[in-house]
């Protein structure tokens, strides 16, 4: 059957040997990364989907099948876009509010489960509305990518960094015990306090303050824990920006929190 029609389940899983006893039913419930991908001799690929019949005798036995494959490329890279944006910052390709969430959630459920500590960071661009009325708000996007570049480069691949609106970042450190935390979210903010960003021959600096909170407690919440985090970024801003705080029990916040949602109301 591969001399004829190759297909394998996603771009770069196994081929499909045998299509009289592959189930049809499996794919259903199957991610779209993991669908069935058709391999063209000399015409690229293309996402498939297929209905499989089988051809018996009177007796019951196999001679062949009927094949019939359908193009879904369409519908399927619009799924990935739709998916993408959904977990997503569409500026900086980080993940958004939404996906941060999830991430959180997971990480308090690895505080219970495996006993593991993680750190929490907010990260706040420091000077960055300047940038935004005096050079206008293409060259402040631009930033924003530059900038989530930088950072990304700077981190674990286990990290989690996500833009949560305007300036504002915030980063899970999996399994990371406060002294690692502190160092990595240190160079994190002078990398970013050295960063020079270049806009129509005009050369720019900014800074960032940040804030982190040791994450290894299971009876607290996750909005406690995100409200810890923005406490000890307010206080690196408010004790001459540029710098890191850790957040200590006795800085209990007051911050108000948005109904129904575990982070803190953006910033204006």
């Amino acid at each position: 059957m591969n001399r004829i029609v190759l297909i394998s389940k996603g771009q770069d899983g196994p081929l499909i040997d045998n299509l009289l006893h592959f189930d049809i039913n499996e794919n259903l419930h199957s991610s779209v990364e993991r669908s069935l991908v058709l391999h063209g001799h000399h015409t690229g690929l293309f996402d498939v989907q297929l209905a499989v019949s089988p051809l018996r005798t009177l007796k019951d036995e196999p001679i062949g099948i009927v094949l019939v494959l359908q193009d879904v490329s369409r519908s399927r890279e619009l799924m990935r876009r739709l998916s993408y944006s959904a977990s997503h910052d569409l500026l900086t390709g980080l993940s958004n509010r939404g996906s941060f969430e999830s991430s959180l959630k997971k990480a308090l459920n690895l505080i219970a489960t495996a006993h593991q500590s993680h750190c929490l960071a907010f990260i706040d661009l420091d000077h960055f509305k300047a940038i935004n009325d005096t050079a206008g708000h293409a060259a402040g996007d631009e930033l924003l990518r530059q900038i989530s570049t930088l950072m990304q480069e700077h981190m674990r691949n286990s990290d989690r960094l996500a833009r949560l609106g305007g300036d504002e970042f915030a980063l899970i450190l999996f399994d990371c015990p406060v002294e690692q935390g502190l160092n990595t979210l240190s160079k994190l903010v002078s990398e970013i306090n050295q960063f020079e960003f270049i806009w129509e021959d005009k050369i720019y600096r900014i800074g960032a303050s940040a804030g982190l909170t040791k994450m290894n407690d299971p009876t607290v919440s996750g909005s406690e824990y995100m409200a810890q985090a923005d406490k000890a970024c307010y206080t690196a801003k408010n004790n001459g920006r540029g710098r890191v705080f850790r957040y200590e029990p006795q800085q209990k916040t007051a911050t108000v929190h948005t109904e129904g949602s575990i982070f803190p109301p953006e910033k204006t």
